[in-house]
């Protein structure tokens, strides 16, 4: 490929700086006039709609605890189904009480469980007889 010329260079350069100048002058009137322009005031706000009372009663289905019966029961549905459902625990393996024992220690120390340490044993008490294996 041939070399351009000096001649050439300078028409290239002078094409770019008026294209750029072009462009500059394009975005300084552009800016312009936008600030020049009316603003428009901000929008009114709208009062909450209230809506108007109903006659209708809305009764969701219950569904009470399926525990078995067993020492300490209602200190169990008391004390786990803050965080657990009962259904949740009834589908755990069965378990021997020193496993039992490490989980409800562990949902006291490291979850916060808020049971006291004789509460802890009642608790494992329970779920032996709920989900209990002989060691």
């Amino acid at each position: 490929m041939a070399e351009a010329s000096p001649i050439q260079h300078r028409t290239r350069r002078g094409v770019l700086v008026w294209t750029l100048l072009a462009v500059a002058v394009t975005t300084a009137i552009a800016f312009d006039a936008l600030r020049d322009r009316p603003r428009l005031p901000p929008p009114e706000t709208e009062a909450p709609v209230e809506m108007p009372p109903t006659d209708r009663a809305f009764v969701l289905p219950s569904d009470p605890p399926d525990l078995p019966l067993g020492p300490h029961r209602e200190e169990f549905a008391v004390s786990c189904t803050i965080c657990h459902s009962t259904r949740l625990v009834a589908n755990q393996p069965h378990f021997p009480q020193k496993k039992w024992a490490e989980i409800v220690h562990k949902m006291v120390a490291v979850y916060g469980a808020p049971l006291a340490p004789d509460d802890e044993s009642r608790i494992v008490e329970y779920l032996m007889t709920m989900r209990g294996r002989p060691e």
